[in-house]
């Protein structure tokens, strides 16, 4: 790994964008490429069909353990690692797609037909990262009280995920415990990483159009 973010470091002439690129790598090699793999499918064999039906799977895994966490425990927390994963993810894709041109798909995928997945996709992560959100705020709030509100209610907690994901902050929901201020904290990052990258790939597509 070490020759890996050498080499990395050279090409970039910065250490820094070498770490960087390896651990985003590392990352989507682990919770991406290597799904793939176990069905025999390469990553210069990858399809639009293949992505969006990896995508369809994990959201259905975070709902399918949102729902058994309510009475059990250990859904939850495996929902928490999930969910954890997913997060990483996606800065992961975003990050190497906006500082190293990542490029999934196979060549066989039109331009076109890119610009209109990069769009799927940040609709997919948006509604992940609110639900994995939502839940965790739902579930850390039962286990830790680490906001100021009733820990029973879903929708309060899905409520303030998205008022926070979105950096608004009306401030009648609050964290009142340093987990709860983590959370917050990472989530608004998160809003602001996801509209970055909305407008990196609209621009991209208006340049492409213009082109």
């Amino acid at each position: 790994m070490l020759k890996r973010i050498l080499e990395r470091a050279r090409e970039h002439h910065s250490l820094v964008l070498g770490v960087l690129q390896t651990l985003f790598a590392g990352i989507i090699r682990l919770t991406l490429l290597l799904p793939f793999r176990a069905f025999g499918i390469p990553r210069e064999g990858l399809r639009i069909r293949h992505l969006e039906t990896y995508l369809l799977a994990t959201t259905l895994l975070i709902l399918s353990l949102l729902l058994l966490s309510t009475g059990w425990i250990a859904a939850g927390w495996v929902l928490v690692a999930v969910g954890g994963l997913r997060i990483l993810q996606i800065i992961s894709l975003n990050a190497m797609s906006l500082l190293f041109g990542l490029r999934l798909l196979s060549s066989g995928v039109s331009e076109k037909e890119r610009a209109r997945w990069h769009f799927v996709a940040i609709l997919f992560s948006v509604f992940d990262v609110l639900m994995i959100y939502g839940f965790l705020y739902w579930f850390f709030n039962r286990l830790y009280g680490i906001l100021n509100i009733y820990p029973e209610s879903f929708f309060d907690h899905f409520y303030y995920a998205m008022i926070t994901l979105m950096t608004v902050g009306y401030g009648d929901i609050v964290p009142i415990h340093p987990l709860g201020k983590f959370l917050a904290m990472s989530e608004a990052f998160m809003g602001v990483f996801l509209f970055v990258f909305l407008v990196n790939a609209a621009m991209g597509r208006l340049l492409r159009h213009s082109e």
